[in-house]
C-alpha cells in the first residue's frame, strides 16, 4: 500500500532547514576550511525522509526496504529515484 509521502517530505524539509540555520547560529569555527571529497547526491531532508519510511514500514531490514519497498515510490518521486 503506497503512502502519499509529499507531506511528510515537506514537513521534514521544513526542520531541517530550521535546524541547519539553528546550527550555523551555535557552531564552532575552526580557521582551516576542508571541502568535501565528494558531495552527497542526497540533501539530508531527504535521507531523514527515507529513513522514517523505513522505520513505518513493515520491512526487517534497511537492504530489503531499499530494494523492494522503494520501489513503490520510485516512478512517482524523484526523491526515491536517486537513491536506487
Amino acid at each position: 500500500m503506497k503512502k502519499d509521502i509529499t507531506s511528510l517530505f515537506c514537513c521534514i524539509d521544513n526542520f531541517a532547514k530550521g535546524m541547519e540555520e539553528e546550527i550555523k547560529t551555535h557552531a564552532l569555527f575552526s580557521p582551516i576550511k576542508r571541502k568535501p571529497a565528494r558531495t552527497p547526491s542526497l540533501h539530508e531532508s531527504e535521507i531523514m525522509t527515507i529513513i522514517l519510511m523505513f522505520h513505518e514500514s513493515p520491512c526487517r531490514n534497511f537492504k530489503y526496504f531499499c530494494q523492494s519497498y522503494l520501489q513503490l515510490y520510485k516512478k512517482d518521486h524523484c526523491i526515491i529515484a536517486r537513491t536506487a
